[in-house]
């Protein structure tokens, strides 16, 4: 029996669920770049995700276990109130792994857990967002975008407080999108000239900022870009532009 990412609570340490990990990155400490945690994002059957983080001195423990994909039992870890500021998603709980936790592969895959999950803001409220995040009003809550790739401008170089940075711009819809550092090269992709066209992105865990007047999406570390994912939200939006009705 498992319990559900939903249910889950500070009070407790016995939980036991089954997830799939759809999303990993590191977090890297800012003096000398060396990890200090990993950060998963975890979904289960009831398409309910939290994200889950591991201390850099048990991340050996779990390394060479767990893939972003694979569908696992995981029991004997920390739940706890996500009071943090910066979120990637919008859960209210976290999970932590120590070194009592047990993470055990399930062979197959499991057709009842989604490969991804996305918690899609439309391109208008993410300008108010945008606004809300500059004056503080709202919490900074990351954002997953979709839309259609357009003005795709070459990569280029520029300065920045944390030194040279290459980048990349490109404008989905009526929505500004930054892509720079790591994620270049995931954005590469977009040059690609046997992409189906049209091209659609989805822009998960989003940064919204109000920049020179307009609203800006820019990436952190939890970003990342899926480029004509084969999932129903793209093949949906596909859909509508066919048929006339992506503008309506």
């Amino acid at each position: 029996m498992f319990d559900k990412l939903r249910t889950l609570n500070e009070f407790h340490n016995d939980w036991k669920i089954k997830v799939r990990v759809t999303r990993m990155w590191p977090s890297n400490t800012s003096d000398d770049d060396s990890l200090y945690r990993y950060n998963l994002i975890l979904l289960d059957a009831e398409n309910f995700h939290v994200q889950a983080t591991i201390d850099s001195n048990v991340w050996d423990i779990f390394q060479e276990v767990i893939n972003e994909g694979k569908v696992y039992e995981i029991s004997d870890f920390l739940s706890k109130k996500d009071t943090r500021k910066h979120r990637s998603i919008s859960s209210r709980i976290y999970i932590t792994f120590n070194s009592e936790t047990m993470i055990k592969p399930l062979l197959g895959d499991d057709t009842t857990i989604a490969l991804h999950k996305f918690d899609f803001v439309d391109i208008g409220d993410m300008i108010v967002n945008a606004k809300g995040y500059r004056t503080g009003d709202i919490a900074d809550i990351l954002t997953d975008v979709i839309g259609v790739v357009e003005d795709l401008e070459p990569a280029q170089v520029i300065s920045s407080m944390i030194g040279d940075q290459t980048i990349i711009r490109f404008r989905i819809t009526d929505g500004r999108v930054t892509v720079w550092g790591k994620h270049v090269k995931s954005a590469d992709l977009l040059f690609n000239d046997v992409l189906e066209s049209p091209v659609i992105v989805i822009l998960a865990s989003m940064r919204p900022l109000w920049l020179h007047g307009e609203a800006v999406i820019g990436t952190v570390e939890s970003s990342r870009i899926y480029i004509n994912l084969e999932n129903v939200d793209i093949i949906n939006m596909r859909k509508r532009i066919e048929d006339g009705v992506f503008w309506s």
